[in-house]
């Protein structure tokens, strides 16, 4: 008569999906043998009577929506991504996205445990205002967790939407009492910024 051993692993390293499918073995006493078949997170290999036990890394998604002030999207911007504090083995290198055409993508970031992301590239025509943040610090604590049937964590995910402004020109037209064009040089500056000067000419419709 057979005799069934059952198989389920209760805990495993925090980066990794929790293999908590039940993996069943059986033992044939009368030819004293073993037998298991293979299974997503589960193998048994008969010469060496060894069970391996796969564990898949826990993946974790960005979603980047790029809009403009009025939450209409745009495309061309570039965005960099350093993973901090990530476990041994896994690597931190930036990771460039460059979202050309796009105006949503999703990245694939490694385990960490959190991420600075700063947009490196504005969609042309396009700026990032002085109050706005340059950069931005996201804790994996921040992510929504991706869960099975069985209330296991299987994924990790977030979406965040950047906003830019649309560069608005200013001209300077200097006119006399008359309407007529004059030539003139003004001063322009901001506080905390270097001045600068804009010459106009009649000429040019002043």
């Amino acid at each position: 008569k057979p005799v069934y051993i059952n198989f389920t692993e209760i805990s495993t390293e925090s980066h990794y999906i929790h293999a908590a499918n039940r993996w069943q073995l059986v033992y044939w006493p009368y030819t004293q043998t073993f037998s298991g078949n293979s299974s997503e997170f589960y193998s048994f290999d008969q010469d060496t009577l060894t069970i391996t036990c796969v564990n898949k890394v826990t993946p974790i998604e960005l979603t980047i929506k790029k809009v403009n002030q009025y939450n209409a999207s745009t495309k061309g911007a570039v965005f960099s991504i350093i993973p901090e504090l990530t476990p041994v083995g896994i690597p931190n290198s930036e990771i460039i996205v460059d979202m050309k055409e796009l105006s949503e993508c999703t990245v694939t970031l490694p385990w960490a445990e959190c991420y600075v992301i700063r947009e490196i590239k504005t969609p042309d025509g396009y700026a990032i205002p002085e109050f706005q943040m340059r950069s931005m610090r996201i804790d994996r604590s921040e992510f929504t967790k991706i869960k099975d049937s069985q209330q296991n964590i299987i994924g990790l995910t977030t979406e965040i939407s950047w906003i830019n402004y649309k560069i608005m020109p200013i001209k300077i037209k200097k006119v006399g009492p008359n309407g007529e064009p004059l030539d003139a040089t003004f001063r322009i500056s901001q506080a905390g910024k270097e001045k600068s000067t804009v010459e106009v000419k009649a000429e040019n419709g002043g």
